[in-house]
């Protein structure tokens, strides 16, 4: 997953003349034009330091920033398992910084289960500016159980039914079930929902991600992983969950 971290550089026509803004370094840089104002975006993709190295004197954005802090998604169960619940995300659009570094942590991706009789591995937390991202919930692999995260991991597919884990952040994962020859993991939570149970055949669908245009380009983060299924594939949460039986981002 990655951090990111925005601030305002510039004013909205004369508002800017004689306003100072923020100026820092760290992880990668790029600006974003987000209603005709100049926004300067720091993206994290592994641990490091947001160094403000001066605030300004505009009113309220002189020492503000924005920050969206996402954690690790879980691996997807694996023999029809669930899928991997989203890394939970934290957000704030005004956050008051002074001129120091601040330390920003990368949380990874789970790993998937190779074993296909346990679970797979949870997503690991994110943290910046004392906002902690909760890593994704495992999916329950078999007849295992999903496990609580962030968002939950989606449970595999029975016997009867397997739970989903809860999300703290975000959405539940969804059950598994298994009736016959019929087996379907349940869908991964994501950040704005939660997985779905199997049914007839298909492996539950995964949560939605949350939508943010902290880098002007209002993607969608932390969607759940799709449970899997014998016959039929379940469809990953928009913003980054994966496929049947797969882990979430």
């Amino acid at each position: 997953m990655a951090n990111y971290f925005g601030y305002r550089i510039q004013g909205l026509g004369t508002e800017g003349i004689g306003l100072t803004y923020i100026t820092a370094t760290g992880g990668t840089e790029s600006d974003a034009t987000i209603g005709g104002i100049v926004y300067r975006v720091h993206k994290f993709t592994s641990n490091g330091t947001f160094t403000v190295n001066t605030v300004g004197n505009a009113p309220t954005v002189g020492n503000t920033i924005a920050y969206l802090v996402n954690a690790g998604g879980a691996g997807g169960g694996a023999h029809t398992g669930g899928g991997g619940g989203a890394g939970g995300s934290v957000t704030s659009t005004s956050y008051t910084v002074t001129a120091q570094g601040y330390s920003v942590t990368v949380g990874g991706a789970g790993a998937g289960d190779p074993s296909g009789t346990g679970s797979s591995s949870a997503g690991s937390a994110s943290t910046g500016f004392g906002a902690t991202g909760i890593g994704g919930g495992a999916a329950g692999s078999g007849y295992g159980h999903g496990s609580s995260g962030g968002c939950g991991g989606g449970g595999g597919h029975g016997p009867g039914s397997s739970t989903g884990g809860s999300g703290t952040q975000g959405g539940n994962g969804g059950a598994g079930a298994q009736s016959g020859p019929d087996h379907r993991g349940g869908g991964g939570g994501g950040m704005n929902g939660n997985g779905l149970a199997g049914s007839s055949g298909v492996g539950g669908a995964g949560g939605a991600g949350l939508q943010n245009n902290i880098a002007g380009d209002n993607l969608y983060y932390s969607g759940g992983g799709a449970g899997g299924s014998w016959s039929g594939s379940g469809t990953g949460g928009i913003g980054g969950g994966g496929s049947t039986g797969s882990a979430a981002t």
